[in-house]
C-alpha cells in the first residue's frame, strides 16, 4: 500500500501534536503542585486568637514553692504536685510542697 503525501504529514503533525500536549499537561500539572503546596507567609495567615485578646492575656509569673503554706498571687502559675488551700479568713488562695512521709 502506497501512502500519499498528505497522510504522512498528517500522522507526523498529529504524533507532534500528542506529544506537545502532553509535555503542555505535564508543565501545567507541576505548575498547579508548587502554588498548591506553597506556604502562606506568615502575614497571611489567619490568626485563632483576635489581637485584643492577644494584648489582653497578662503573663503568669512562676511560683517559687516551699514546705510552709504560701500566697498565691492572681499573676502565679502554680506548678502540679503541689497542696493548694483557700484561707477562708482572707480568701486568699496559698500553695505549698507535700509534706515528705515519715514527718
Amino acid at each position: 500500500m502506497a501512502m500519499s503525501s498528505g497522510d504522512s504529514r498528517s500522522s507526523v503533525s498529529s504524533a507532534t501534536l500528542a506529544v506537545l500536549a502532553t509535555i503542555g499537561c505535564a508543565i501545567f500539572a507541576v505548575a498547579v503542585y508548587i502554588v498548591a503546596t506553597e506556604e502562606e507567609p506568615e502575614a497571611k495567615r489567619p490568626n485563632p486568637v483576635p489581637e485584643q485578646q492577644q494584648k489582653s492575656v497578662p503573663k503568669k509569673r512562676p511560683f517559687y514553692p516551699s514546705y510552709e503554706w504560701k500566697v498565691v498571687a492572681e499573676d502565679q502559675m502554680v506548678p502540679p504536685g503541689l497542696e493548694i488551700r483557700m484561707n477562708l479568713e482572707t480568701g486568699q488562695n496559698e500553695a505549698r510542697l507535700p509534706t515528705p512521709p515519715g514527718v
